[in-house]
């Protein structure tokens, strides 16, 4: 007959507390690199969804200008007028919309989950190993579901946002109070 191993104690089946804190660790690392990496991914497309929304206006004003300066100019102010049209068909084609909607929302769901990894780890794991236990699986639960956006991080954003992290900037000051 097969035993019920849903209320062992963990520790009783082989799990210690350091093997779940250390695995959520490894996740709050590989989500604060996600995190990262979206947001400054976000701040690129919102720059360039703006160039996207204001350019149009400029040549189109730019387009109207010359041909009222001088209408011999027509060539170039249709051409500008041309482009002025093409400009939003492009954003369109480019989804930046879409992509702004759903960077904003991972690069949050992502740094939530860095957060409760990191707490798991560093609160939960060393009292409460079954607890622990549950809560990771939940939380790579959530990972999982999170991933299944297959959004792909350009890969020269994924380094900015490690030379990032590296240069400190997310290294709290309560951590080296900790280490003194």
């Amino acid at each position: 007959m097969a035993e019920d191993i849903r209320d062992m104690d963990t520790e009783a089946r082989g799990v210690k507390p350091i093997a779940i804190a250390e695995e959520a660790m490894r996740q709050s690392e590989s989500a604060l690199y996600t995190s990262t990496a979206l947001y400054i991914w976000l701040r690129k497309a919102r720059f360039w969804n703006q160039v996207f929304v204001i350019t149009p206006v400029i040549m189109g004003a730019a387009s109207g200008l010359l041909f009222f300066k001088d209408p011999e100019n027509i060539v170039w102010a249709s051409l500008l007028a041309i482009l002025t049209g093409l400009v939003p068909a492009l954003r369109d084609a480019l989804r930046l919309d879409i992509h702004l909607d759903q960077i904003k929302s991972l690069a949050s769901e992502y740094k939530g989950l860095q957060d409760s990894f990191r707490q798991l780890a560093t609160i939960t794991a060393p009292s409460n190993t079954g607890g622990a236990e549950r809560q990771l699986e939940f939380l790579m639960e959530q990972l999982n579901r999170a991933r299944a956006h297959s959004v792909t991080i350009p890969e020269r954003v994924f380094k900015e946002a490690q030379e990032k992290i590296a240069s400190g900037d997310y290294d709290f000051s309560i951590d080296d109070k900790a280490k003194a």
